[in-house]
């Protein structure tokens, strides 16, 4: 994924602002960012560079995301916003419509961040100056998943002036300096750095191997694949399971279902990482994220006697020694294509 750098340089001093925690103090940065008339100038830059694009605008505070979101859509442009007290249901229904493009742009406080995919957003609006590089990483990550039609992502940093503190750009994050990528490509930059910094290979002889990476496996929830090759995350007893399971040749389906009540489907025809991030995000919001984690302490404990009459009565054998953890991916394997 090639990313694209564009700054819009506001009119506005940072070197007055304090810090908390190794970032901005938020309330003052909101009180700059409004004073500089941050949400007109981010519009115009959208509209200059990222008419056509799809685009996730990260804020620092609520009050700047729906301010954000005002004046975007006072210009036309359907852009919503959202922040940790939105509902889940209006959560869901709000990002349905970014994947399907009924909305462009959405803008945010410190909720998709991490933990949420939609690879065909192809513009990040950086209107929340960093000092924390993790940060301004989460953020640059949520545009750079590939999608079908998708060449590049367009990264709009809006910064302001500092000579005190550090602020975190794609400049500062690729080692390049902004004039630099105001003339390339961040690849052709790195591609000329990886060139001055080696003598020329030589030409080796060999086969060269591709190994297909899992990507349930490189995540930190625990997923398991059912035999009819779903997908499931088991929320404990008192939410049941989310499900994942495939309703087109490449889209997948994400259900919460549980015994005592109907099933509650989350989302259609979502490319897998979609699918992924809606599911975990869900997960989030029902505060099980400890439970479901691939090293939660529970799973490491001996497997209980309901466990094991289930697994007997399904016909699986176990282990004497199984632990909880295993008996649940046993069982999760063979009940998870059951609704």
């Amino acid at each position: 994924m090639r990313p694209i750098l564009l700054k819009r340089f506001l009119q506005a001093d940072f070197d007055a602002l304090r810090t908390q925690h190794g970032d901005f103090v938020e309330a003052e940065l909101e009180t700059l960012l409004l004073a500089a008339n941050a949400p007109a100038q981010v519009l115009a830059a959208f509209q200059a560079h990222a008419a056509e694009r799809k685009a996730l605008l990260f804020t620092p505070t609520v009050a700047t995301a729906y301010a954000m979101a005002a004046t975007f859509c006072a210009a036309g442009i359907a852009t919503e916003a959202l922040d940790a007290t939105t509902p889940i249901t209006t959560r869901r229904a709000l990002l349905q419509r970014l994947h399907t493009g009924a909305t462009r742009v959405v803008a945010n406080c410190a909720v998709l961040t991490e933990g949420f995919d939609e690879p065909s957003v192809d513009c990040i609006i950086v209107a929340r100056p960093t000092q924390s590089l993790p940060l301004y990483q989460q953020m640059l990550g949520r545009g750079t998943r590939t999608y079908p039609g998708k060449t590049d992502c367009l990264i709009l940093d809006v910064v302001g002036v500092s000579t005190r503190h550090t602020l975190h750009t794609a400049a500062t994050l690729f080692g390049c300096a902004p004039a630099t990528l105001a003339r390339q490509s961040v690849l052709a930059v790195l591609d000329a750095q990886a060139r001055s910094a080696r003598p020329p290979a030589e030409v080796m002889p060999g086969t060269l191997r591709s190994t297909p990476v899992d990507l349930f496996a490189r995540r930190a929830l625990r997923w398991v694949q059912t035999r009819q090759g779903a997908w499931v995350l088991s929320l404990g007893a008192q939410h049941g399971t989310l499900r994942l399971r495939p309703d087109g040749p490449e889209t997948w389906q994400v259900v919460q279902v549980h015994r005592d009540t109907a099933p509650v489907r989350l989302g259609d025809t979502l490319p897998l990482p979609y699918a992924q991030g809606l599911a975990e995000d869900y997960a989030r919001h029902l505060g099980v994220v400890r439970l479901v984690e691939v090293e939660a302490p529970w799973r490491q404990q001996p497997a209980t006697e309901k466990q094991t009459a289930l697994l007997h009565k399904l016909g699986i054998a176990g282990r004497a020694d199984l632990t909880k953890g295993e008996a649940a991916d046993l069982l999760a394997a063979v009940l998870g294509d059951w609704d």
